[in-house]
């Protein structure tokens, strides 16, 4: 009989803990999933348990490359975030790892798509249509977007 009830009781405390140890302690994102040079990356999450005076720490990588580290504050609703301007670092194109880790084994990662400028830009010409007056050529150069009128 005091099997049983041991028996049911670690069943009972086995069902009730998993659910609690399959939720992560700390979550990371990005704003956008691809950006190019001199734009603004914005890497935030949430902290589900506060470890009080723990940073989070969070870093970027290309392939194996760091190329950010920085110490966050939790703020005291379990939130941080951290901005990094794409910029001289972020020399190749590609795939980026943010990685956060907070209080020794919980890590975290995502993943963002870097494109560096290009030192030629494509101008390209449209043709105006100025009336009684005739048309004349508008030169332009547009990166990620079309002209469809002028």
């Amino acid at each position: 009989m005091k099997i049983g009830i041991i028996s049911g009781v670690l069943i009972l405390l086995i069902v009730f803990t998993l659910p609690a140890f399959a939720e992560p302690l700390i979550s990371v994102e990005t704003d956008d999933n691809v950006y190019h040079e001199g734009e603004t990356i914005i890497i935030s999450g949430k902290i589900s348990t506060i470890i009080t005076g723990t940073p989070v720490l969070i870093q970027i990588f290309s392939e194996k490359n760091n190329v950010e580290i920085a110490q966050i504050t939790v703020a005291d609703d379990g939130s941080y975030s951290h901005t990094v301007i794409a910029g001289p670092l972020f020399s190749e194109a590609g795939e980026y790892t943010v990685r956060a880790s907070y209080g020794g084994d919980n890590i975290v990662e995502t993943q963002f798509t870097f494109s560096p400028k290009t030192e030629t830009t494509e101008t390209k010409t449209f043709e105006v249509d100025a009336g009684s007056h005739g048309t004349f050529d508008v030169e332009y150069s547009i990166e990620g977007g079309t002209v469809k009128d002028m």
